[in-house]
């Protein structure tokens, strides 16, 4: 994972790289440029940079009342796709802030980062696109770090099928999920929902047919399985530019036939002739 610490001499030239290009009304600029004198002042005056020093990095730590200030403004001059990787690796880092003591990271992020973010585009002058593709990405990362509901189901496979089955289903998902996979068939908990680039009823599809071919504890309900997967997957169809969360009921609807599907990632190593259905 790449640092995405705030290093505050780096900060500060980065930000006013992107001032001098993008905002063009000085009060703005002032006010940034101005708190951001402000904050460097104070962390170096409660952290002394020594004159011999050769690495005069100024991290800023998670507890500092003006961390969603910079962060925010972190956040809002990256390119957005990178979004995600910052998140995670400031999630990896994060302890407390002082504003809201023992909150938790999403928390913390969704009430003072976020209205900060809001602020703060408008005085880095971002577009109503650009806060909206922004805010499509914030939301897609924080609804795949939300803790799972339904109880883990039993998947009947050995190592050498499900390696083959991870092998086969990773041309439908999104590339940098596919770590995730080894734990998504077992009852191991997974730490975020795995984004398949195929409609979610096609998801469902290849579940329906896991379980025909006993691939899947047959006293497990075809119910609990459609909660399960919506608690683990997000889905988007051709149209679509950002991952969602798909619903239980459509994906029942599929795993119990009462719907069907045109588009299914039938793996052509299952059996040709599945066993008999013994029910949902």
């Amino acid at each position: 994972m790449n640092d995405h610490d705030i290093e505050l001499i780096k900060f500060c030239t980065d930000v006013t790289k992107y001032l001098e290009s993008f905002v063009k009304n000085k009060e703005n600029e002032h006010i940034i440029l101005e708190g951001l004198d402000r904050i460097y002042d104070e962390e170096t005056r409660k952290n002394p940079i020594p004159l011999e020093s050769k690495k005069n990095r100024v991290i800023v730590n998670s507890r500092e009342e003006y961390y969603p200030f910079l962060l925010a403004v972190y956040l809002l001059i990256n390119d957005v796709k990178k979004l995600n990787e910052i998140l995670e690796f400031q999630r990896s880092n994060f302890r407390s802030n002082r504003l809201v003591e023992d909150a938790e990271f999403d928390l913390f992020f969704n009430t003072y980062v976020w209205e900060t973010i809001k602020q703060a585009s408008v005085l880095l002058n971002k577009s109503n696109y650009d806060f909206e593709e922004f805010e499509n990405y914030w939301k897609e990362y924080f609804s795949r770090t939300e803790g799972f509901t339904s109880k883990p189901i039993n998947f009947e496979m050995d190592e050498k099928y499900k390696n083959l089955l991870i092998d086969k289903i990773s041309q439908f998902v999104l590339e940098d999920d596919h770590f995730l996979l080894i734990n998504f068939f077992s009852r191991n908990e997974i730490k975020f929902r795995v984004r398949f680039t195929v409609p979610a009823n096609s998801v469902a599809d290849l579940f329906l047919r896991l379980h025909k071919h006993k691939k899947i504890d047959y006293e497990c309900s075809k119910s609990k399985i459609a909660r399960w997967l919506a608690d683990r997957i997000m889905t988007k169809g051709e149209r679509q530019k950002f991952f969602i969360k798909p619903k239980s009921e459509p994906l029942k609807n599929i795993l119990l036939g009462k719907k069907k599907t045109t588009l299914n990632i039938l793996l052509d190593f299952l059996p040709k002739e599945p066993g008999p259905d013994l029910g949902s």
